[in-house]
């Protein structure tokens, strides 16, 4: 028909191509949802909501009724978002299943640092109204006061290919890791990629001016003060990932059960770390003793005073570099400049130096175990 048609109006007149006309129904296509697909998978929620009270679903449809974004949680995934939800990951990468609909899972880490789901959505597509909608549905309103981060693997996939002139030399490559990954300071960050600009005469790429001006969405530095389908279809996967999440949720019960009884100590008497052994998980209480162990090898090389705050200048090791963590007598409370405590959650090799071995603390204050 399309061939007929364009052979009788001639291309020039038509204003398209074959091809054009083969990719707009392709596209059409996998922009439909089936109806037998769509309501089987409705009916499979109906059935989980009418075995768990708190199971919900919600669905949107188009302008002809065709389903066009889902999303579904059971009441699992709401207790661990409640438990766990000070750090979520939301991830759109995926849109491989049979009708082209990008997979949004919510993503978060539970209190023994393992992956787990908060719920999980499909999306016609990536403009704002669905987002609104979706993150509407979810926590009832567009999240306000988060703070939205860049992966930066991506970032490192994007300047392939944006920068491949750059990137693909290993002295550029070397230096863009660098910024990517390494740094530990921001006016470290602010020198080096200054020094990249200047020393590969790139100040006019557009590219790395925007990467720039997104700087703290996507290099750690800036952000440490804040914590397979297929051909599926959709109720395939909507199967495929119960089943991921009771995978998941056997291994949380494993680590539960890992966690009982007392750890391994490796300092008797030592009253820190019987402290946490009680309040932690296996899993966590094990980076924290590592960071304890650590502390053991820290001095401080510069101690200042000043009412009831005392600054400590940290050496690391046998290098010059150095961390600075501050004491406020007045509310117990400690800052180190890793911010380690603000990205992960348990307090870091300087400031158990400052609290155990200069302050001779022997238990961590309730304010730093986190809840979770």
């Amino acid at each position: 028909m399309v061939r007929y048609f364009l052979n009788e109006a001639g291309i020039e007149n038509a204003g398209f191509i074959e091809q054009d006309a083969h990719n707009f129904i392709q596209a059409h296509k996998r922009n439909m949802i089936s109806g037998g697909d769509a309501q089987t998978m409705i009916n499979h929620f109906m059935h989980l909501q009418s075995e768990d009270s708190n199971f919900f679903y919600s669905f949107q449809v188009d302008e002809d009724g065709r389903l066009c974004n889902f999303f579904w949680r059971d009441s699992i995934s709401k207790l661990h978002y409640e438990c766990f939800g000070d750090v979520m990951i939301f991830d759109t990468t995926y849109r491989t299943n049979r009708y082209d609909m990008i997979c949004a899972p919510f993503i978060g880490v539970n209190n023994h640092w393992k992956s787990t789901f908060f719920g999980c959505a499909f999306l016609r597509n990536e403009t704002s109204d669905s987002f609104v909608w979706l993150f509407q549905t979810f926590l009832k309103e567009v999240f306000p006061g988060t703070c939205h981060r860049l992966c930066e693997w991506h970032i490192d996939r994007n300047a392939q290919k944006n920068i491949p002139q750059l990137y693909f030399k290993s002295g550029f490559r070397y230096c863009f890791n660098t910024l990517l990954w390494r740094c530990n300071l921001e006016s470290e960050f602010e020198l080096i990629w200054k020094k990249m600009i200047d020393d590969w005469d790139c100040a006019s790429n557009t590219w790395l001016q925007k990467l720039y001006d997104l700087r703290k969405k996507w290099c750690p530095v800036f952000s440490r003060s804040t914590f397979p389908m297929q051909d599926m279809s959709i109720t395939e996967f909507v199967k495929h990932y119960e089943q991921r999440t009771i995978e998941m949720r056997d291994i949380e019960a494993i680590e539960d059960y890992k966690s009982r009884g007392d750890p391994k100590i490796f300092i008797e008497d030592c009253g820190i770390l019987k402290h946490v052994a009680r309040v932690y998980t296996r899993r966590i209480y094990t980076r924290f003793q590592h960071e304890f162990l650590q502390g053991t090898t820290k001095r401080a090389i510069n101690v200042e005073t000043e009412g009831s705050l005392t600054k400590y200048i940290i050496l690391k090791g046998e290098s010059e570099n150095t961390e600075i963590v501050q004491f406020n007598a007045l509310g117990n409370s400690i800052i180190c400049s890793c911010h380690m405590f603000e990205s992960m959650g348990w307090l870091c090799c300087h400031a158990l130096k400052v609290l155990f071995f200069d302050l001779n603390f022997t238990s961590i204050l309730e304010k730093y175990i986190l809840k979770r």
